[in-house]
């Protein structure tokens, strides 16, 4: 009783847990104990492309701001056709 939870980025679920942590993604843990690690995925609206299409047609410039990894914002502006990706993610803290 009384010890902190944490599900979120990896630098701030390591503030708590023991031991080794996960290499990607969102992690969860009790304090003192092991984190645990998964993956997410992303589904994408089936317009998504179209209207990046639309707004570059209408001479907007389009880019993708993330907190994600570089890897993950990458492959989700490739799928919809974003050619600029801007990514704020700082690496993580232990």
């Amino acid at each position: 009783m009384g010890r902190r939870v944490r599900l979120g980025r990896l630098s701030w679920v390591a503030e708590i847990a023991a031991g080794l942590m996960p290499e990607t993604g969102p992690a969860f843990a009790v304090e003192g104990q092991k984190a645990s690690g998964f993956e997410l995925d992303e589904t994408l609206r089936l317009a998504a492309r179209e209207a990046v299409a639309d707004l570059e047609a209408a001479g907007l410039p389009v880019a993708l701001l993330s907190g994600d990894g570089e890897a993950r914002v990458a492959r989700v502006a490739a799928e919809i056709g974003i050619a600029r990706c801007i990514t704020t993610r700082r690496p993580p803290t232990r």
